[in-house]
């Protein structure tokens, strides 16, 4: 306590120890000080110190209705006494300040197994039993959690979730970023609902051969096609089918290219990239476009114009075709060509 003579705070009397002509003071416990305390522990008879003040709390059980564990402190157990600790009553859980199941939940309380349970406020942190109103399974979880998160049964959610994240939103299914890969499916009323990068195992047919099979969405639209009787499906630039050598322009750079597939390497792959289509050549026998190809890069390399690596620091979808526009500008493939020096193929 204060010792200033102008304080106002009440002064504690100080305990003196009860041995005869001692007159301590230091850490007085059961009347005596800390000096006889240890003789007294230590098994001196002479010394007989004060009963204790404290109840003991020996063979009795909490004071709750219905608890039969040992007290702990308080007249209670050591759940309740922690409960009164945290939450200022031992029954704090059961109050309806903030509603309970049965009155402010309905609904909620129609999933209860255990009826009594519905006393529970919204916010209490009690685990109970449920039952799941999709498949009519018991599980357990926290009143809370359910009244003011709103989980549920675990299984059943993540089958919903599954279900929503499955179909494709408008503009992103396979038939509207891939239509020739859909119009090569069995059944084309899933062209709607698949995503490209769908792991669904459907089946294919190809339109080559007639040959059906069954693939996952993602490996066909990467590539994968028929058992070997054509090569429809196959993945790469293919000189038995018709080549495209197509030119592209994008701010301050240009790019050439070759592809059996226009549609998708064109139109979606570059053009998601920000490249946009100058000039495209087409011809049935597709070496004629590889040759094409060939000599030109042979060319640009001549003229020391850089691409690739040499020219770019950041790797990107076809950067070794692509160059500066203030290295070699052309408006057009046969402009592009001319300045080469690279003949226009029949």
């Amino acid at each position: 306590m204060c010792k200033s003579p102008n304080c106002k705070h009440k002064r504690k009397a100080e305990k003196i120890c009860t041995v005869p002509g001692c007159g301590g003071t230091f850490r007085i416990a059961r009347g005596l000080c800390n000096t006889h305390w240890l003789r007294w522990k230590r098994g001196d008879k002479t010394i007989q110190p004060q009963e204790s003040e404290f109840e003991s709390t020996v063979g009795k059980v909490c004071s709750v209705d219905g608890c039969e564990s040992d007290v702990y402190a308080k007249g209670l157990c050591d759940q309740h006494y922690q409960r009164k600790l945290r939450n200022g009553s031992e029954h704090d859980v059961r109050q309806t300040r903030h509603g309970t199941i049965k009155a402010a939940r309905p609904d909620l309380f129609d999933q209860l197994v255990n009826k009594a349970d519905g006393e529970f406020t919204l916010g209490c942190a009690a685990m109970v039993e449920w039952i799941c109103q999709q498949c009519g399974e018991k599980y357990f979880a926290t009143v809370a959690s359910r009244a003011q998160l709103g989980t549920g049964h675990q299984d059943c959610a993540r089958l919903f979730v599954g279900k929503k994240n499955k179909n494709p939103k408008p503009g992103q299914s396979l038939a509207d970023l891939y239509p020739e890969k859909a119009a090569m499916l069995l059944d084309q009323s899933l062209g709607k609902k698949l995503k490209p990068k769908s792991h669904d195992l459907v089946w294919w047919k190809c339109p080559e051969c007639g040959e059906e099979w069954q693939a996952t969405v993602d490996n066909v639209v990467g590539g994968t096609g028929c058992s070997g009787k054509c090569m429809a499906g196959k993945s790469g630039y293919k000189k038995t089918m018709t080549g495209f050598f197509y030119f592209l322009e994008k701010p301050g750079m240009l790019q050439i290219g070759i592809t059996n597939n226009p549609s998708r390497r064109v139109h979606h792959v570059h053009a998601g990239n920000g490249w946009r289509l100058v000039d495209m050549l087409e011809n049935a026998d597709g070496r004629v476009i590889r040759q094409l190809e060939s000599a030109v890069k042979n060319r640009l390399a001549a003229l020391s114009i850089d691409t690739g690596r040499r020219a770019f620091r950041e790797k990107f979808d076809g950067w070794s075709e692509s160059w500066f526009q203030h290295d070699l500008y052309a408006t057009s493939i046969c402009d592009l060509l001319g300045k080469l020096g690279v003949p226009m193929p029949e």
